[in-house]
This record gives C-alpha cells, structure tokens and sequence, in this order.
C-alpha cells in the first residue's frame, strides 16, 4: 500500500480495510482464476 499517494487521506485505511476484510474469509468473495504453463526448449523446461 506504499504506492498510494497521500492525497486522498481516507484511501490508505480504506484499502486495509478492504484487505482485511476479505482475508479474514480466505479470500472466498473475489473472483480469480488461475492457469499453469509448462514449456519446454532449449534443453530447460519452465513452469508459470
């Protein structure tokens, strides 16, 4: 949250509270999804 700026005084806390919240339920309201790569060359294989 080092990144935002100073100028709105009440978006910092606002953020925290916003992480917080949804930490304390693992997350389960934000929507997200995922995707596994595996590629191989050049005598390497890299996962993301």
């Amino acid at each position: 949250m080092s990144a935002l700026k100073e100028n709105q005084p009440t978006l910092p806390a606002d953020v925290r509270q916003l992480f917080l919240a949804d930490l304390e339920n693992d997350c389960a309201r934000v929507k997200h999804r995922a995707c596994h790569a595996v590629d191989d060359g050049h005598g390497r294989v890299e996962q993301r």
